[in-house]
């Protein structure tokens, strides 16, 4: 069953500032570190392999790093272009909604988002069993920094499936970095191995004291 929450969140003009947010078992996290401590990075995209040019058209659909992006005509905008964004970014050429289709099973999911000619914006995140809604998000302009917005899902078997921004007050909200993960710890090793481990730094001891 899908589920919705409507939620306004206020966002100070820091990039990196910390916030979070809950509804069912999608759960925000406030910033990359934390998000990385939570599991392992699979994808981290910024959209860097296109140089040399202001703007880009990369096709639609376009497919890269287990994402696809379904805006009407895709664009990458360098910070060589007349909006000057720190670094590339990707947006819709019609503005708005900035959308993806998120591939594979990931249980981690991040962004950074920002906006050319527009500071608020509409987000919503889907994963396989919820939807995730937050209205009027404020972020910063595009040309001065970017905002974190990252998530885990939580419930069994549950992963990412797709995203959306709208603009709400007629610009594009853009975004880089983008970033999917699963949840856990790097492996643990087997009890055999630390034996065999350890058994071999007692024989390296034994050798230096015979010396």
């Amino acid at each position: 069953m899908v589920k919705k929450l409507m939620a306004g969140l206020a966002l100070m003009a820091v990039v990196g500032v910390t916030w979070g947010t809950a509804h069912a078992t999608i759960v925000g996290v406030g910033s990359r570190v934390a998000l990385n401590s939570q599991g392992i990075i699979m994808e981290n995209y910024g959209f860097e392999d296109f140089t040399g040019s202001d703007f880009y058209a990369p096709g639609n659909p376009w497919t890269a790093h287990s994402v696809t992006y379904n805006n009407g005509n895709n664009l990458i905008i360098g910070p060589a272009s007349g909006y000057a964004p720190l670094t590339n970014v990707m947006c819709n050429d019609y503005w708005t909604p900035n959308t993806g289709t998120i591939n594979g099973t990931h249980n981690m999911f991040a962004f950074d988002v920002s906006g050319i000619q527009t500071n608020s914006v509409k987000l919503t995140v889907e994963t396989n069993l919820n939807t995730l809604i937050l209205d009027s998000l404020t972020v910063l302009d595009a040309a001065t920094g970017m905002s974190f917005f990252g998530f885990t899902a939580t419930g069994s078997g549950e992963y990412f499936t797709a995203f959306r921004l709208d603009g709400l007050n007629g610009g594009a909200p853009v975004i880089d970095n983008v970033t999917l993960g699963s949840l856990g710890t790097a492996a643990v090793p087997e009890p055999s191995t630390l034996l065999l481990v350890g058994a071999g730094l007692g024989v390296i001891g034994f050798l230096r004291r015979r010396k």
